[in-house]
């Protein structure tokens, strides 16, 4: 996480000041419907919260990888309100801080 915040304060420190676009560009508008809220569970605690998003209509969700660590089960939560429990995490890396995971999809799943 540490190395992230660094990243983008050195990213924003080097672009200087950017204009701000007046129009919301096409393809960000249905955005909003791939973001989920990921809530995992520990001994039936919660464990942690954090954001994820949809990748394909599959149910492939890509999160951050800190709040699985010592979780034994998760939820996704869209802003819609539909809860859907994690299937399988296909992939984890502590490097990357990035968990690739599945839920079970249907037709609302919108991929980002």
């Amino acid at each position: 996480m540490n190395r992230i915040i660094c990243f983008l304060t050195l990213a924003f420190t080097i672009a200087g000041p950017m204009p701000i676009q007046a129009k919301t560009p096409k393809w960000f508008k249905g955005t909003g419907n791939s973001v989920v809220e990921v809530t995992t569970f520990r001994n039936g605690v919660e464990n942690g919260h954090t954001l994820g998003f949809f990748i394909d209509q599959d149910g492939s969700c890509v999160s951050d990888y800190t709040v699985f660590v010592g979780a034994d089960s998760a939820i996704t939560k869209s802003r819609d309100g539909i809860v859907r429990p994690v299937r399988l995490i296909s992939s984890a890396s502590n490097m990357y801080e990035t968990v690739l995971f599945t839920v079970k999809p249907d037709k609302k799943l919108k991929p980002i």
